[in-house]
């Protein structure tokens, strides 16, 4: 699968888990892709919409489509 199809399909996933999890929108502006013989993961970067200085982070393993770690400012991932 190349690499602009995973980022494609986390994207929704992404932005989907933010809203469900923590109630906030999110606009994912950059994307890493490890390749699958090192793990199967795409790690989504970006920020909280309309404040660009709150930046978040998702790792999704592209072929379970699940969410494996969230990255945030202090007072977004302590109101899980």
């Amino acid at each position: 699968m190349k690499n602009n199809n995973i980022v494609r399909k986390a994207t929704p996933i992404g932005i989907e888990y933010f809203k469900s999890e923590y109630n906030i929108t999110v606009k994912f502006t950059d994307s890493q892709v490890f390749p699958g013989y090192i793990n199967s993961k795409v790690v989504l970067y970006g920020y909280v919409k309309n404040d660009i200085n709150q930046r978040i982070s998702i790792a999704i393993d592209y072929n379970t489509h699940e969410v494996e770690h969230v990255g945030g400012p202090k007072w977004l991932l302590q109101s899980e």
